[in-house]
């Protein structure tokens, strides 16, 4: 058996009446030429908050296509396509050309090849098979919607959010397009994951994407992000906004109220001339710079609030509350990946420590967030240092530890309750420590086990 060769294509181009060139392209889709598109002149200008295009008026323009041939497109075979070409159109072309194209590939329209984001973080597109141990790859079609990593914004994004993303963390992408800033954030261990975009076509490129990657556990929404989160607050960890300084403006109010208050917001597509104002709409908010990036005119700005604007690589104050009864402990059940692997493993409920609040107060507020239940703190355990690696990633927790009380006692009588952060729901459950002594069940972080017997 023969192997199948590689398609083979010839370029056309046609100078036609501008108003004219619709008729033209029909006439080549009827021939079964897929690839037509209009070679119109633009022009570039600069707004205020970014760049526009618009189409210059022209008496004539060119239409080019490809169209794929059974065989070596050789002089002799040119010729006589654009013998072909020219008897189809008759007058609606005024001159045509038929040549062999520098470079295609399956898809002509679209050459695109891997490109490395920084050491460790490639892009590459589907046919590309090739693979690097501990290299965190994300698969984009390059005809997808907007997002394929080569520009300045996406690629910055991209950097930050490898940066600063910890696992379990909340993450909404707003203006996803093709959902690679969503994808990246997944394949870190974000959860949940909310990729949200006006254009309808953005949920079938997303879920494509997902699909090619692997990836699941991505909430797409078709929508307008100020109906989609008119209720939510301090739901996210991380809220990535790349459509523009104006709109990231607009935004700011709402952003305001749904990152948590340890979180972090990723402001890009932001031209330099416009930067000084997105930092002031954000100033007069709380907000400060932790993070900048620019590339050519473009700027990315992540930022945080004024007391939280540190460092993403510096260790992050928790509180968690220990429940005990009868030699078992309240914990959440949880399945992901974890610093020995991936599987179930428990975890006590609590949460990040706000700025100005004490690590007991805390405690209380989330078991009162997260389990809707009222607890008396009756022992400060001491803090536990919680340094730890999921594929790569570094996390870093100062763990506050306290052994608390139920304040209603027919609650130690509950064998499952709901366990609430954001959008997502888990169970806790009550656990004998013995099965952690044992190792038939993993207790996080590691030496709380240890902790909580002495």
């Amino acid at each position: 058996m023969s192997e199948a060769q590689e398609p083979r294509y010839v370029e056309y181009a046609l100078a036609v009446d501008s108003e004219r060139a619709e008729e033209a392209i029909a006439k080549l889709q009827m021939r079964g030429i897929e690839y037509v598109w209009i070679d119109a002149p633009f022009e570039t200008f600069v707004t205020e908050d970014g760049y526009g295009y618009q189409e210059v008026e022209t008496e004539r323009t060119t239409v080019r296509a490809y169209e794929e041939v059974g065989e070596e497109p050789t002089d002799e075979l040119l010729a006589k396509l654009r013998g072909e070409i020219e008897a189809l159109l008759g007058p609606l072309a005024h001159e045509v050309t038929a040549s062999v194209p520098q470079a295609v590939t399956e898809d002509p329209v679209y050459e695109f090849t891997a490109l490395e984001v920084r050491p460790g973080l490639m892009i590459r597109p589907p046919w590309d098979e090739e693979r690097v141990a501990e290299e965190t790859t994300i698969l984009i079609e390059p005809s997808a919607a907007f997002g394929t990593g080569l520009h300045p914004t996406t690629r910055h994004c991209l950097e930050l959010i490898d940066d600063m993303v910890r696992p379990g963390d909340a993450v909404a992408d707003l203006g996803a397009g093709s959902g690679i800033l969503s994808l990246l954030a997944r394949m870190k261990g974000a959860d949940p994951v909310v990729a949200v975009d006006l254009n309808p076509s953005a949920e079938s490129s997303i879920g494509y994407h997902m699909e090619l990657n692997g990836i699941e556990g991505i909430a797409i929404i078709i929508g307008d992000v100020f109906t989609e989160f008119a209720d939510a607050e301090h739901r996210f960890d991380m809220v990535a906004v790349n459509i523009g300084g104006k709109e990231a403006i607009e935004l700011a109010p709402l952003l305001t109220r749904i990152v948590k208050q340890e979180g972090v917001l990723l402001l890009s597509g932001i031209v330099e001339w416009i930067e000084a104002q997105v930092t002031d709409a954000f100033a007069a908010l709380g907000w400060s710079v932790a993070e900048r990036r620019q590339g050519e005119e473009w700027v990315t700005l992540a930022v945080k609030r004024v007391e939280q604007a540190v460092s993403p690589r510096q260790p992050r104050p928790v509180a968690l509350g220990i429940v005990e009864q009868q030699g078992k402990i309240l914990v959440e059940k949880i399945v992901g990946k974890h610093m020995y692997g991936e599987g179930v493993y428990y975890r006590p409920p609590g949460g990040g420590i706000e700025f100005g609040e004490h690590s007991e107060q805390a405690v209380v507020r989330e078991l009162r967030e997260e389990l809707g239940v009222e607890v008396t703190p009756a022992e400060f355990l001491g803090f536990l240092e919680n340094i730890f690696r999921v594929e790569g990633s570094m996390g870093h927790e100062i763990v506050a530890l306290y052994r608390v009380r139920l304040a209603d006692e027919t609650q130690y009588e509950q064998d499952v309750f709901v366990l609430t952060d954001g959008d997502s729901q888990n169970e806790a459950v009550w656990v004998p420590l013995a099965d952690f002594a044992s190792g038939d069940k993993l207790l996080m972080p590691s030496g709380l086990l240890e902790r909580i017997k002495q």
